[in-house]
């Protein structure tokens, strides 16, 4: 049986001195396959959540069964590595496809906390960031059944917009998203509004239309 996470829990210190560059990655195979993978999922992770209601049952499994197999590769490139494709192996960009792979692997909290762990020290050496780290611990939190530590994952209903998920400490988040470089939670709740909320309609007269139809 998998213990509770610990409370609060531990954000691993960033090291920045001597810290990877941007130079060509170590592992350019192991970096275009993360890339590869992260891209054919972001059209649907990315859908605003006025136009994710609306998709049909077959396009949510599509995507499910894309996130596990993007899971099966980022366990064989851990499993190769034998530490999280960071920065220096792998490149920013790939590294943070890995991270966005690792956050959607939803179906196996056990896998995302053994990809939590591995995050973490790579922050410690430099391979990658307190946000990242960040993101992803709240997302297993929340699947684990705890309350979000730094506020980063939001839930969208066709009712009520965005809305973020549970937040433990709420009165201590905003010290804690500075703490790891997060912009302040009402503006990234003002932000992912925008995003995924349906635009309201504008009203027949105004200027952008022509004769009642939008120019």
């Amino acid at each position: 049986m998998t213990p509770a996470p610990q409370h609060p829990p531990h954000t691993p210190r960033e090291r920045t001195e001597n810290a990877p560059g941007a130079g060509l990655p170590r592992y350019p195979d192991f970096a275009e396959d993360l890339l590869d993978r992260a891209a054919s999922a972001a059209t649907y992770w990315s859908t605003p959540g006025y136009l994710m209601v609306g998709m049909v049952g077959s396009e949510h499994v599509d995507a499910q069964l894309l996130d596990r197999e993007n899971a099966v590769l980022l366990r064989r490139i851990v499993e190769s590595l034998r530490v999280w494709p960071g920065r220096g192996l792998v490149g920013e960009e790939a590294c943070q496809a890995a991270v966005t792979i690792a956050l959607h692997a939803d179906h196996d909290v056990h896998f995302q906390r053994w990809m939590l762990r591995l995050v973490g020290t790579a922050v410690e050496h430099g391979e990658a960031t307190q946000a990242q780290f960040a993101h992803l611990q709240d997302r297993f939190l929340l699947n684990f059944g705890e309350p979000q530590w730094y506020g980063t994952q939001f839930w969208y209903d066709a009712d009520t917009g965005i809305l973020p998920l549970l937040i433990r400490d709420p009165e201590g988040l905003e010290a804690r998203r500075a703490g790891v470089g997060l912009r302040p939670h009402a503006e990234e709740l003002r932000r992912l509004r925008q995003y995924h909320e349906a635009p309201e309609p504008l009203p027949a007269d105004d200027p952008v239309y022509a004769d009642g139809v939008a120019a």
